[in-house]
């Protein structure tokens, strides 16, 4: 450190003495920027300042500066008795210390305070902790003497998710009383290892550890106990613990053991309705009760579930049934005013291929069920009887999907079909004012005639403003409107109406039709228009620029924020990279949305500014700001040009609390994940639930780095070891049929 840095430390250190809080938290926040040991002694001493925001802070800098000096410091300070925000602080600063804070924390458990020794026990495992932690937490456990540090050991063992902590735990159930044993089969559930469950079955019959020894069957998730239970439900024990050990047990199983389980229990159907219709039973109880009649396949299942009503997970019971009791759900969903039962369908069918079968839904009487469905039929899937009434009745929520509908056609469709359908469009069309007017006309703009762009021309005259708007908007997908005649009609008193006319010519500024001829300067007179029209104006300004459109678009930087907004987003549309990196300036922009937009057009920009733009992004604090900088590597789809793109994936990972951030940042490890993603993504694989995306990412993490997997693999934590095996043998499958060779 130089005299400068030194005199600076001391007169920060002496301004702190008879400082207010905010100011102490200033200086933490300064001294981050001032390395060497006389700055890390103030932030130690901060470490029991009386505020715990300016605690947190201090915390917070000494974990990027995490050196032995800091770790002995801490580790004195969880002895502090008279100072319990600097015990706090010491222990939380310890566990984020990676392998030097958990060498200290597993020092700790020698300690002669049975305070500390219980501190350290409940904050083990930390980050990085790996098989050496368990041996250490297992030799404190047979040295330890108090029942409290005892049992924390016993659950920091479960937290390291190892499968060497299994057999210590094991021991704690054979050699030690019930208070421990509780603790041990909450550490047994907590690593999540099928196999130990036949070991814990005998303990059922032990009256103190039933209860807790269900409670860990239910997190195992192994299919071996299920006649077991089924044995012990058929005597007349249907509490709830077992009820649900018995429907997580089953819901790992194959069909066969649900087939022995009915067999066992034949009182199950009575037993399970009576509680799912019962006003006492609580919405937990409900749902295992539910999921356990849709995978033992009784009779009449999804009547029952549906009429029960939500339980503590919806309908998601429904998801158990076997698939070819899907037409009792469709049946059970339409006697129901309730929407969920039908929306629970919906997301069973969505993206299989089989959206056709939901075509009975456009009954319901929900209107947002109907709507969602024909969004989601394939062309010609509907009756078109029952499509030509949802478009007659009105309904503004149901009419455009209805009118889409009827648009959309496949080659392989009869003539007479498109000829009614398109028939029907137009028929309205020319009809009178009102939502299905609307509807139609905006329906109409992908459908080629010259009849069309007749129709759409009488509807710019219409007195009503949304009929207008429809046939404005729609004038876009048409070629037969120039430029001039656009810019005519400009002039309309309604502002949704300019703003649509705008959009349509920036639609046919990126088609450029034969004969189309437009200036951006032409309408820069409506940047001062109203928020909309002016955002339409922008995005029209930058699909009529041609070569200026990189120097437009930083200018457009400078604009408000709809107008800005929406040059941006019209760069992807006009595929001018050139023009995205220009923009990439604005990665951090104050403007959330800004930095989502930017982030959105670098999906055409040149790979090196796309990723470092991505890289920037995904270390900014605001959580959307990652999501979108993680769904830009996802949408690229191309692997990174330079490692650092995994790392910066790989890091953001590691502190990443968002659930919807995390889900976009497993996306692009599909795609940009290299080897140092391997490790945090073997954190997320031990957790007891993992999102699909988690699988997918391991799936494509195995076949491109499968040695490095493999070596990863014999070492992970028991839940994750599993889960790492099955994407090893997802990605040999998909090998083998890439090769054309047998599976």
């Amino acid at each position: 450190m130089t005299e400068d840095s030194a005199s600076f430390v001391a007169s920060l250190a002496e301004s702190i003495v008879e400082a207010d809080p905010d100011t102490r938290w200033l200086v933490a926040a300064k001294l981050s920027e001032v390395p060497g040991p006389e700055s890390e002694k103030v932030l130690i001493s901060l470490l029991g300042d009386p505020d715990y925001r300016v605690r947190e802070k201090a915390v917070a800098v000494l974990t990027r500066r995490f050196t032995r000096e800091v770790a002995k410091a801490c580790l004195s300070g969880m002895g502090d008795e008279e100072n319990a925000g600097r015990r706090g602080a010491s222990v939380s600063l310890l566990s984020k210390g990676g392998v030097l804070g958990t060498e200290t924390l597993v020092e700790a458990l020698a300690s002669n305070s049975p305070d500390v020794r219980l501190a350290a026990a409940l904050a083990l495992p930390a980050e990085g902790a790996g098989p050496n932690a368990v041996l250490a937490l297992e030799r404190a456990l047979l040295s330890e003497v108090d029942a409290n540090v005892r049992a924390g050991i016993l659950l920091a063992l479960g937290r390291t998710k190892r499968r060497e902590a299994i057999r210590p735990l094991l021991m704690a159930l054979e050699q030690s009383g019930p208070w421990h044993q509780i603790h041990a089969l909450e550490a047994l559930g907590e690593i999540g290892d099928p196999g130990v469950a036949s070991r814990l079955l005998p303990l059922l019959d032990i009256p103190a550890l039933r209860r807790a020894t269900l409670r860990t069957l239910a997190r195992l998730e192994s299919p071996g106990p299920s006649e077991d239970l089924a044995f012990r439900a058929a005597r007349g024990e249907t509490d709830s613990e077992l009820i649900s050990a018995l429907r997580h047990c089953l819901s790992a199983a194959p069909a066969s053991t649900c087939g022995r389980v009915r067999e066992i229990w034949t009182a199950a159907p009575a037993v399970l309705s009576e509680l799912l219709g019962s006003t006492l039973t609580s919405p937990e109880q409900k749902s295992d009760a539910a999921h356990l009649l849709a995978l033992l396949d009784v009779e009449s299942a999804a009547f029952l579930i549906v009429r029960a009503g939500r339980t503590a997970d919806g309908y998601g019971a429904l998801n158990d049934l076997p698939v070819e009791r899907l037409n009792d759900v469709m049946s059970a969903a339409l006697q129901e005013e309730d929407p969920e039962p039908a929306f629970a369908l919906v997301d069973r069918l969505k993206g299989t291929g089989n959206e056709g079968a939901l075509s009975p839904l456009l009954v319901h009487p929900s209107p947002l069920v109907q709507a969602t469905v024909l969004s989601l039929l394939p062309a010609g899937a509907a009756p078109l009887g029952e499509v030509m009434q949802i478009l007659a009745e009105e309904d503004p929520e149901t009419v455009l999907p209805a009118a889409l509908a009827l648009s959309a056609v496949h080659p392989q469709m009869p003539l007479d079909r498109v000829k009614r359908q398109h028939q029907a469009l137009l028929d309205r069309a020319r009809g009178a004012d009102g939502p299905g007017r609307s509807a139609a006309v905006t329906a109409l703009a992908s459908v080629p005639g010259a009849d069309v762009d007749e129709i759409i021309r009488h509807a710019v005259g219409s007195l009503d403003p949304a009929v207008r708007a429809a046939a404005a908007g729609a004038i876009g997908m048409r070629d037969s409107f120039s430029a001039d005649e656009i810019l005519k009609l400009a002039d309309d008193p309604e502002s949704r109406v300019r703003a649509a006319l705008l959009r349509s010519l920036a639609r046919l500024g990126e088609r450029k039709p034969a004969g189309f001829e437009a200036d951006w300067r032409d309408v820069l007179i409506y940047l001062a228009d109203d928020s909309p029209v002016a955002a339409a104006a922008g995005e029209a300004l930058m699909s009529l620029a041609g070569p200026e459109r990189s120097r437009l678009a930083e200018e457009m930087l400078a604009q408000g924020d709809s107008i800005r907004r929406a040059a941006i987003e019209e760069i992807v549309r006009t595929g001018d990279s050139e023009a995205a990196a220009s923009v990439a300036i604005a990665v951090d922009h104050e403007d959330l949305d800004t930095a989502r937009a930017v982030l959105r057009a670098l999906e055409i920009a040149p790979q090196p500014v796309a990723e470092d733009a991505a890289a920037q992004a995904l270390a900014d604090p605001r959580p959307e700001v990652r999501e979108a900088a993680a769904e830009l590597l996802a949408r690229r789809g191309q692997p990174p040009a330079r490692p650092s793109i995994s790392d910066a994936l790989a890091r953001t990972m590691v502190e990443e609390r968002e659930p919807l951030v995390l889900k976009a940042l497993l996306k692009a490890l599909v795609v940009a994940g290299g080897e140092s993603a391997l490790e945090p993504l073997t954190a997320i694989l031990a957790r007891e639930r993992v999102e699909k995306e988690a699988i997918d990412a391991a799936t494509a993490l195995a076949r491109r780095h499968e040695r490095e997997v493999k070596r990863l693999w014999v070492s992970a934590p028991a839940r994750a070891e599993r889960r790492w095996a099955a994407a090893l043998a997802a990605a040999a499958k998909s090998r083998q049929e890439e090769r054309g060779a047998p599976s």
